[in-house]
This record gives C-alpha cells, sequence and structure tokens, in this order.
C-alpha cells in the first residue's frame, strides 16, 4: 500500500482491562478483522490467560488515507479477499465519536514536546505516544491495573517539534483528556476507572 501512497491511519481505539497479566505468566493474543462500512475498518482483539479466561479485550477503528493528498479511501477497494468475523471483545457502542465535557480555566494542563522517539514511520506522533502522555497526566489514585478502560480519537496529526497542550478534568469516575497541536485538537480521550 505504502508503494501506491496509501497507508493505515488508526482513528479510534477503546479498550477494557479486566486483570493485567502477571510477571512470567503466558498468555496468548488473539485479533481478528470485523469489516468494513466503507470508510473505516474493525479490527479486535483479546489478551486471553492459560485458564481461558480474557484479561484485556480491544476495538480499534483504522481508515486508509492516501498518503500524498490525505483523503480517505473507501476500505472495500481493500479488504475485499479477507475473511471477517462479526464476534466483538468490546462493547463497540463506545466507539463513537467522544464527547468531552467543558474544561473548567483551572482544569489540570501540561506541555508536551514531540520528541524524535514519538515519532512512526509516518513521520508524525505514534499513536502509542498519546497513551503513554496520557497516563504520565494521570494520579496514582486514578491508575488502576484492573478494571480500567480507555477511550481514544485520533483527529489530527501531530508532529516533531509540535507543542501539545494536554488538558485533563476529572468526573466521577473518569479522566477526560483533550491534546492540541498549533493546528488544533488533535486527541480526545476518557480514562474510566
Amino acid at each position: 500500500m505504502y508503494s501506491q501512497n496509501y497507508a493505515w491511519v488508526l482513528a479510534r481505539m477503546y479498550y477494557q482491562i479486566k486483570r493485567m497479566p502477571k510477571v512470567g505468566e503466558e498468555v496468548t493474543v488473539r485479533t481478528w478483522s470485523r469489516g468494513c462500512d466503507g470508510l473505516q475498518f474493525a479490527r479486535d482483539a483479546e489478551v486471553i490467560d492459560p485458564e481461558g479466561n480474557v484479561l484485556v479485550g480491544a476495538t480499534t477503528i483504522w481508515v486508509v488515507i492516501n498518503y500524498e493528498n490525505r483523503k480517505l479511501c473507501r476500505m472495500s477497494d481493500f479488504l475485499s479477499d479477507y475473511e471477517h468475523h462479526e464476534r466483538t471483545a468490546t462493547d463497540v457502542t463506545v466507539l463513537k465519536r467522544l464527547s468531552v465535557p467543558k474544561f473548567a480555566e483551572d482544569c489540570y494542563v501540561k506541555y508536551i514536546s514531540v520528541e524524535e522517539s514519538m515519532i512512526d514511520h509516518n513521520n508524525h506522533m505514534n499513536n502509542a505516544e498519546y497513551l503513554r502522555v496520557i497516563f504520565d497526566a494521570l494520579t496514582d489514585k486514578q491508575i488502576k491495573r484492573e478494571g480500567i478502560s480507555f477511550e481514544i480519537n485520533y483527529n489530527q496529526e501531530t508532529n516533531l517539534g509540535d507543542q501539545i497542550k494536554l488538558q485533563r478534568t476529572d468526573i466521577d469516575n473518569a479522566s477526560y483528556f483533550v491534546l492540541n497541536n498549533a493546528t488544533g485538537v488533535s486527541v480526545t480521550a476518557k480514562v474510566s476507572y
């Protein structure tokens, strides 16, 4: 795809952690395609312990863009020969566009500089780096290793040298995040604990 100027882009992600694997525990990772609805492609995954219990479930939504003009492409053009399954690993109704509440002026704010080690092969900030900076902005009390869920919406690219403004507000048993780069909102996220 890359040689034809196409690239996969992660648009949304949701995962639920029931229990983290123990140190030295052998786990199985299972992943499958749920197909596409024209522009979006769904892929699910599970982390399973030796007794067959699902420890972590994840659902991701992907799109394909034309790398030169950044326009979305129809998924059916790329996935007609692949097998798809209907079963989901999470509650997929959660994966609508995340709505974040209005942030108060005294909300938590942190600034992060995007450095070379945060950049992926598409020359923008790696999606896993957003997870890292969000978890770094949680308090010890908010970071639980069990019974936590995480939802993230990727809205636009963040590039090397950008300055990210991370804002967090806490409501009930959830923390909401908005990450802005120089051109606007790059990521919204919700961590439920």
